[in-house]
């Protein structure tokens, strides 16, 4: 019985083949490593660093506006209409490599994902 679930949990993913690596620029240009798991959020990532996410987004969820680097722009989903409206609303200045974080779901594809932290609207904490 030992082995036959031995060899089950062998089969398994272990959580470390399920961790994306990114970096994220803060607004002071210091560049931070971090490691999500697949299927979060890279605000999710963000708020680990100790980032103080600055709004609410339509999903009830703290918020980020990133710029993505030219490079990852291709590996990303379209942008939603649910998305635009939003990034209009709450992002100061959005430009055409700006998203909200937590629209960027982490998957394989996006190992070595680089953003950079950009300025919201609002600079007070909800």
């Amino acid at each position: 019985m030992y082995r036959a679930l031995q060899r089950s949990f062998a089969s398994l993913p272990r959580v470390t083949e399920k961790m994306v690596a990114y970096t994220a620029i803060d607004q002071k240009g210091v560049r931070h490593q971090l490691l999500g798991l697949e299927g979060a959020s890279v605000v999710e990532g963000l708020q680990a660093t100790g980032y103080m996410p600055v709004v609410m987004s339509s999903k009830q969820g703290p918020d980020m506006h990133v710029t993505v680097a030219n490079e990852w722009l291709q590996e990303l989903p379209q942008m939603s209409a649910q998305e635009a409206t939003h990034l209009a609303a709450l992002a100061s200045n959005p430009g055409p490599n700006s998203r909200l974080a937590s629209f960027l779901t982490l998957r394989p594809e996006l190992n070595g994902l680089v953003v950079a932290v950009a300025p919201m609207k609002s600079d007070k904490p909800v």
